[in-house]
């Protein structure tokens, strides 16, 4: 947990990927030639620069407006001020924000009555929401390192997306003493260094397989008369034998966890579905789930994000109006791309670093935006940048990792600069002034 003394150091957390380690020691500095700075132990190199960015000295506050310099509470009465005259606003980010912080600003889309989504992959398919109804079976990660003996790494690559998932997750032996991992789409490419097994099935074929497996661990289920064939889906044609190791392993493991990625390139979302019904399927035999993985690399990913979202107003994302007696949703159509991609919305406030796809939506738009901390976005229209305390290092809060854990964070570096949910409460009471009506 941040902020508890380690021998040596202190304990900070990293939010610079979705696995949230909560394990780093910022021990004493060293000096190079930019000045003094951390040394972060059990960082990552990922972590180690989005730690170090992070707690590297800055002026006590910073804010632009129209290019040029202004104090903080001037830019957030302009912010407030311009938004009160948008048709259409959106919220989004919240990349990396605290609990709190996402609170704040899903109250400040409620009060401008405006569109939030945090830019997940999810809320940019139309089958978005078909996970919840379909009851999907999860665990944290630590049940997957404790307990899994056969994991599926189906067409994910964790060491690109959580780089310490492998190491704090997958390497330590589970409690049987042995693990077999299955490397479904070769999207690990040091699989066969580490023992693992590759299997050959191509991203278009995930939601096919997933259906094969399901039916062959069906007929040569206990109970059943064991059958050595079984009808296969018709696309599923040359995909017998890859299933037939997989179900086979499946069969003799006494826990399975399949590991999965949320990413674009499931464009309708039925390779997911499939996979959910699979480990459903196989969790009735035996204890087996499902570890989905944001796909977004950068910061701490959009967990903190859905469930403030999903509590407010009954949807992970792409909701077109934010209203907590009864938000609309509307996935692949209300999602923070599409909104900007089709003008649907001329004020957009992005708390934190966005997503990439967000941030590159943003470059061609033309409408007022307003960046609370992270990099200002470069647009064409009129444009609002208030800097804030970084989430690591410099914010107290929570905010949840991937799999739901709750993760307290604790200010190690202290800051003059803002907290986001600060400068969105100031916004806030702006807005509520009679002179913005």
């Amino acid at each position: 947990m941040s902020g508890v003394a380690a021998e040596g150091g202190e304990r900070v957390v990293c939010t610079g990927c979705p696995l949230v380690c909560d394990d780093i020691v910022l021990r004493a500095e060293g000096t190079d030639a930019a000045g003094p700075q951390p040394f972060f132990e059990h960082a990552c190199a990922v972590g180690e620069a989005w730690l170090v960015q992070a707690s590297a000295r800055q002026p006590a506050a910073a804010a632009v407006v129209d290019e040029e310099p202004v104090d903080a509470a001037e830019a957030i009465l302009q912010a407030a001020t311009r938004l009160a005259s948008c048709r259409r606003v959106l919220v989004t980010g919240c990349q990396d924000a605290t609990l709190e912080t996402v609170a704040a600003a899903a109250s400040l889309a409620e009060q401008l009555g405006a569109a939030f989504d945090a830019g997940a992959a999810e809320s940019a398919i139309s089958s978005g929401p078909l996970a919840a109804r379909l009851g999907r079976v999860t665990a944290d990660f630590e049940e997957l390192r404790d307990r899994a003996d056969c994991v599926l790494l189906w067409h994910t690559d964790p060491s690109q997306t959580h780089p310490r998932f492998i190491e704090r997750f997958l390497e330590p032996a589970p409690a049987t003493g042995r693990r077999r991992v299955f490397v479904i789409g070769g999207a690990v490419a040091e699989a066969a260094a580490r023992g693992w097994t590759s299997v050959a099935i191509p991203q278009s074929q995930g939601a096919e397989a997933a259906v094969s497996l399901q039916l062959m661990l069906a007929t040569q289920a206990p109970g059943r008369a064991a059958q050595s064939t079984c009808e296969l889906p018709p696309s599923s044609h040359g995909l017998g034998a890859a299933v037939a190791e997989i179900a086979a392993a499946c069969r003799a493991a006494a826990c399975v966890g399949v590991v999965t990625s949320s990413g674009a390139e499931d464009a309708t979302g039925l390779a997911a579905a499939a996979v959910s019904r699979l480990v459903t399927a196989l969790a009735h035999t035996k204890p087996a789930f499902e570890i989905p993985l944001a796909a977004s690399p950068r910061g701490a990913g959009p967990a903190t994000a859905a469930a403030v979202c999903t509590w407010r107003f009954g949807a992970a994302g792409a909701v077109a109006l934010a209203n907590r007696d009864g938000g609309l949703l509307a996935p692949a159509e209300a999602d923070a791309c599409r909104l900007i991609d089709r003008r649907d919305v001329d004020g957009v406030v992005v708390v934190g670093e966005p997503p990439a796809a967000v941030t590159a939506a943003l470059a061609g738009f033309d409408g007022l935006v307003v960046a609370l901390g992270g990099a200002a976005p470069s647009t064409r229209g009129l444009q609002i940048w208030i800097d804030t305390a970084p989430t690591a290092v410099a914010s107290n809060g929570q905010l949840l990792r991937d799999d739901g854990r709750l993760v307290a964070l604790h200010a190690v570096r202290p800051t003059a600069r803002p907290a986001a949910a600060a400068v969105i409460e100031a916004i806030r009471g702006h807005l509520s002034d009679e002179e913005l009506r």
